[in-house]
């Protein structure tokens, strides 16, 4: 007996539902559009990057959650920008001074199964880490920073295991180079007038970064 065509296409799209994969979502990661260097305003997936501005030196990166955009600077001169999606309600993205830990061109989220994460960087080994994916126009990521993919390949080969990554809030954003905000929230303690704290034992080795805040008045 021949079904009527609705229950066809009933079970047809039922069944296409059912065999989405894990990588159909790799599909939606966002490509990018290049800008000129100074361009005022971005939409989501636009990018600057201009590494002729500084060709060599040290590379720094900063990421200003509240602006959902990401800096990068070599030797001390910015020669690109980036838009991003951080970190959506309670899955924030942290913040505070990260190294470079791990690079993989192609990785595989081991906590969602079948998530690609592009030109990976980690930057803690609890799941945290700059990758290329999807950028809605808003923080809609675990926890990670999500680039565009032809930004997230450029960056990849400027930075090195160690390269210092700098996440900032209102709260912990250098105000020069992100506007909201002073450099410290406190959280660390506030030192006595002309005093310093110093507890090297919180972190017995790995590479030192050092912050100076103009604004605050400490190193």
């Amino acid at each position: 007996m021949r079904r009527p065509p609705f229950i066809i296409t009933t079970v047809l799209a039922t069944l296409g539902f059912l065999f989405v994969t894990p990588e159909s979502h790799a599909q939606a990661h966002t490509k990018g559009t290049p800008l000129a260097p100074f361009t005022p305003s971005f939409k989501p997936g636009d990018y600057a990057w201009h590494p002729e501005l500084s060709p060599a030196g040290p590379v720094v990166v900063l990421v200003s959650l509240p602006d959902q955009i990401l800096y990068v600077y070599r030797n001390g001169v910015r020669i690109a920008r980036s838009t991003v999606s951080t970190g959506k309600p309670g899955k924030h993205t942290p913040t505070g001074v990260f190294t470079v830990l791990q690079k993989k061109v192609r990785h595989e989220s081991s906590i969602y199964k079948g998530a690609k994460m592009p030109h990976m960087q980690r930057l803690t080994w609890s799941g945290i880490a700059l990758h290329a994916g999807y950028l809605p126009g808003y923080p809609a990521s675990a926890g990670c920073v999500r680039m565009p993919v032809d930004f997230a390949a450029k960056l990849y080969s400027v930075t090195g295991i160690g390269t210092t990554v700098i996440i900032a809030d209102h709260k912990s954003a250098p105000n020069h180079s992100v506007r909201p905000g002073l450099l410290f929230s406190g959280k660390s303690g506030t030192p006595p007038a002309g005093g310093f704290i110093w507890a090297p034992e919180k972190s017995k080795e790995g590479p030192v970064s050092i912050i100076v805040s103009a604004p605050d008045r400490k190193i």
